[in-house]
């Protein structure tokens, strides 16, 4: 299963960002297409968060994640679960047909 995460930045509102807020993120690394299993656990899924993302260096980041998807067809984000929460499963039944998976962190902000 392949999905886009996006990790927003702690300042970043909760919308799908615009075209040119995601270029933005894009350029900054924040914006990567991982692949995994349905059946992969959240330590592995953090694992791959983790080598594929620069600014998630420790499991104390990791664990501060909250995932969001967008609204129906709107730009609002909803927010879906937290790291712990979160498994290969979870993302087949939570995030449908390649949707994006958006990340952000609950307290402060992550580099």
């Amino acid at each position: 299963m392949k999905r886009t995460f996006i990790l927003l930045r702690w300042a970043d509102r909760l919308r799908v960002p615009r075209a040119a807020d995601f270029a933005s993120l894009e350029s900054g690394g924040r914006v990567k297409e991982i692949t995994f299993s349905n059946n992969s656990t959240m330590a592995h899924i953090a694992d791959m968060l983790k080598h594929n993302f620069h600014q998630l260096n420790t499991d104390e980041e990791i664990s501060r994640l909250q995932f969001y998807k967008a609204l129906g067809s709107t730009n609002i984000l909803t927010r879906v679960g937290t790291a712990p929460d979160i498994c290969g499963d979870t993302f087949k039944n939570v995030y449908r047909n390649r949707s994006r998976v958006y990340m952000r962190p609950s307290i402060g902000r992550i580099t």
